[in-house]
């Protein structure tokens, strides 16, 4: 049992991480044994954890964190389960928050390789604020970097679920819009994380909502109909490389239908193909998206198509 620690995980510029204290030695290990722990049953209690790579531009922290995990630790490789409740959850990847200030519930299985320091996740449910997900996958400490898999998905959640996930200063925004819709979602991150060397793991996300609703305050005319189909693509986290697909965006307000496609590849100076064909009050549309900071006035009636690249 272990009460309110403090552990900082740092990684500095040059890939040198602060866990990493094992010293050489002569001796000939025997491959058949893990680390010698003899330990069935860990608990922790509101520690504070901390995880910085000024190599890879990464952060997460975990604050307010308890544990409680169960397993034969003493073997080299052993199953570990686990149970985690996390008040306030940061993470962030190239200075930009990706998770702000959110609690998690989590309900982990995680196959252990303590020789090769690998971990399996196997079957593991979280809640993520209101949001729940389910993900496999893997993460391994090799050489000067990470290889990892993490396969994320969320299904049949509601649009209200997935948008409690945004930062926390648009929770006042949130509170005062409704929100109705379903929602699917997947995200996948897969590769070796190597950033001394330039290699980089790739991102896959898809989501899609059907049958959605946006209605800020008391507006009479809400976003209605929508239906959304998206994918985001970026191979070894470059954008000169990423693709945005949107398949579909339908929705109509006031009885007047939009719809809009779209596909770019790059970024610097991408390639652009979209087909629009849109019919929409502009100030129906800032009122009940409850937008403030500058006003949008008059009647939008635009049909065409865009192929080329900018």
């Amino acid at each position: 049992f272990i009460d309110s620690p403090v552990i900082d995980l740092l990684v500095n510029e040059k890939g040198e991480a602060n866990y990493m204290v094992m010293k050489p030695t002569d001796e000939v290990e025997d491959d058949d044994k893990g680390f010698d722990l003899q330990i069935d049953r860990l608990e922790i209690k509101n520690a504070l954890l901390r995880y910085c790579d000024e190599a890879g531009n990464l952060y997460f922290s975990a604050v307010n964190f308890d544990y409680l995990g169960s397993g034969n630790m003493s073997e080299a490789v052993f199953q570990l389960k686990s149970k985690i409740r996390i008040h306030s959850f940061d993470f962030s990847f190239d200075n930009v928050f990706y998770v702000k200030e959110k609690p998690i519930l989590a309900d982990l299985e995680t196959l252990i390789d303590t020789k090769s320091l690998t971990f399996e996740f196997q079957k593991n449910n979280l809640k993520i604020k209101d949001l729940l997900v389910s993900f496999i996958g893997r993460f391994g400490f090799i050489e000067n970097g990470y290889d990892m898999l993490f396969d994320i998905n969320t299904e049949q959640a509601s649009l209200n679920e997935l948008l409690s996930l945004v930062p926390p200063e648009y929770q006042s925004w949130l509170d005062q819009t409704k929100f109705e819709g379903v929602v699917d979602g997947k995200f996948k991150l897969e590769g070796k994380f190597l950033a001394l060397d330039t290699i980089m793991p790739s991102i896959n996300l898809d989501l899609a909502i059907a049958n959605g609703v946006i209605q800020h305050g008391n507006v009479m005319d809400p976003i209605k109909d929508l239906a959304l189909k998206f994918q985001f693509k970026m191979p070894s986290l470059d954008m000169e490389q990423s693709e945005i697909l949107i398949d579909q965006l339908d929705f109509s307000i006031a009885g007047r239908k939009s719809n809009f496609t779209l596909h770019t590849k790059g970024f610097e100076k991408p390639i652009v193909q979209s087909a629009m064909d849109l019919n929409m009050d502009l100030d129906l549309i800032q009122q009940a998206l409850g937008v403030t900071g500058f006003d949008l006035k008059g009647d939008l009636q635009l049909k065409g198509n865009v192929d080329g690249q900018f």
